[in-house]
């Protein structure tokens, strides 16, 4: 997590912003009740095209110049850290 520009939570019934991206928590992928493997989230970019993108504990999502992971995981929602690439 060099490097990381932002901290945002997502939430899957309202949509997160930052710096015109917004994002919303989709689906979370379970391997065990109790243990994550990864998320989907909704994205809406500034230029208001919409799109999907998923991050792995171990594999992080790209979307235009930005990087996105995962930092923990919730009852109800995640957080999620951006880095610019």
């Amino acid at each position: 997590m060099e490097n990381v520009t932002a901290f945002v939570e997502v939430y899957p019934d309202r949509f997160t912003g930052y710096k015109g991206y917004r994002f919303r928590l989709n689906y979370t992928v379970y391997i065990s009740p109790y243990e994550t493997s990864a998320i989907l989230m909704d994205v809406i970019k500034p230029d208001g095209t919409e799109t999907q993108i998923m991050s792995r504990w171990d594999i992080e999502g790209k979307i235009d110049e930005l990087e996105i992971g995962i930092y923990s995981i919730k009852r109800s929602s995640a957080i999620i850290w951006i880095r610019r690439i």
